[in-house]
């Protein structure tokens, strides 16, 4: 059964996740540990050698207190929108063109009128799939691959991805770290209290 998950644009998108699934990517000052899919809420790129992506806005990157830890956030950019049902199935079509055999359909929202609702009745693996078939669509290094030589590129299956077969220097399209999703759901370095 395909869980539910609204998108919205985090430099790529941003995810409200309806799921308790354990994933294996999370990064905070180079320590890894696994985070609930509930706890992740978009995806985010980092910025360097990348090009100019329209709509996005840059989040300046800083250091904030995550619990009673300090925890320092390189720059990157965030989409300003949800990911659309129609922006999806752009990049899914493409996809299944492109070594991506199984790259699941989603939903046109909620209460579907016209095409631009935000795609919904996607699981983490097909967030992740998606996530590089938009970045090699774009030209940009794919982020997950499916183990830790990086040698191939997260295309199909379910896999559980290990924090090693993520390419976090690549300039694709990623799901973000818990720190990354505080640090700009609290408004970058205007730093917002969230309790």
């Amino acid at each position: 059964m395909k869980r539910t998950l609204i998108i919205l644009l985090f430099c790529g998108m941003s995810f409200s996740v309806l799921s308790q699934t354990k994933m294996f990517i999370n990064k905070i000052n180079g320590t890894t540990d696994s985070l609930l899919l509930s706890d992740v809420k978009s995806i985010s790129f980092k910025s360097g050698s990348s090009p100019t992506f329209q709509d996005m806005v840059q989040v300046t990157g800083g250091t904030f207190t995550a619990g009673t830890t300090l925890v320092t956030i390189s720059s990157f950019k965030m989409d300003r929108y949800e990911v659309t049902y129609e922006l999806w199935t752009e990049v899914r079509n493409w996809a299944l063109t492109h070594g991506y055999t199984d790259l699941w359909g989603g939903q046109n929202g909620y209460n579907p009128v016209g095409t631009n609702n935000p795609v919904t009745e996607v699981n983490w693996y097909d967030v992740v799939k998606w996530c590089n078939a938009r970045s090699e669509k774009d030209g940009l290094t794919p982020v997950y691959y499916t183990r830790s030589a990086q040698d191939t590129v997260y295309r199909t299956g379910d896999l559980n991805i290990n924090v090693d077969a993520v390419k976090w220097n690549a300039n694709g399209y990623r799901l973000p770290t818990e720190a990354e999703w505080e640090f700009a759901a609290r408004g970058g370095n205007s730093t917002h209290s969230l309790e």
